[in-house]
């Protein structure tokens, strides 16, 4: 196999293993995106939420 061939198969090579890695980080990153948000407490004042509910309905919308 002339050297050029050898050049192009070993690129080919790489980027058909940076773009498995590339799926893979992506698989990762949107599951952790698809994780659900717990708020387990509350106990400060924000504005524009006088209760602990307010403060959800205004982090639901």
């Amino acid at each position: 196999m002339p050297d050029t061939d050898q050049k192009l198969v070993a690129a080919l090579r790489a980027s058909l293993k940076e773009t498995e890695n590339l799926r893979t980080r992506n698989r990762a990153l949107q599951a952790a995106a698809d994780e659900p948000i717990a708020i387990v407490a509350a106990s400060c004042r924000y504005p524009g939420a006088a209760s602990p509910e307010e403060l959800w309905r205004l982090v639901a919308e």
